[in-house]
């Protein structure tokens, strides 16, 4: 399974923490390129398809990239 597909089925309980790891997994392999913006919407994408709110998972994975990018982006 991937990172995307992970968060979509991740259960109720787990879904934030699904969100953060799976993500910062992903930022740590793209930090310094373009497809940071990339990772970080196919992750809210997948965040709503498991039925996170918006801001929840915006705020989600906006803590991940400052644990992986700090304050560069």
């Amino acid at each position: 399974r991937n990172s995307a597909q992970r968060v979509r089925e991740a259960k109720p309980g787990t879904r934030n923490t699904t969100l953060f790891s799976n993500t910062c997994r992903l930022l740590e392999m793209v930090w310094n390129s373009e497809d940071v913006v990339d990772v970080e919407s196919s992750m809210l994408e997948a965040a709503l398809v498991a039925g996170l709110g918006t801001w929840e998972s915006s705020a989600t994975i906006a803590s991940a990239r400052r644990a992986v990018l700090g304050g560069n982006r």
